[in-house]
């Protein structure tokens, strides 16, 4: 399942999600809280650059 960050406080389903709270939502749960913003994608870390 993807990961996302809460955005805003948000009670979706039955369950409340917490602001900066990271949860793991399966792409139909996500998808309606996606349109309105309330979640956004994790982005993962950009590997870093090979000292030289």
């Amino acid at each position: 399942m993807p990961k996302f960050t809460v955005k805003t406080a948000v009670r979706h389903d039955d369950k409340d999600y917490a602001v900066d709270e990271e949860v793991n939502l399966t792409e139909e749960i996500a998808e309606p809280l996606l349109a309105v913003k309330a979640i956004e994608p994790v982005s993962k870390p950009e590997p870093k650059a090979a000292a030289k």
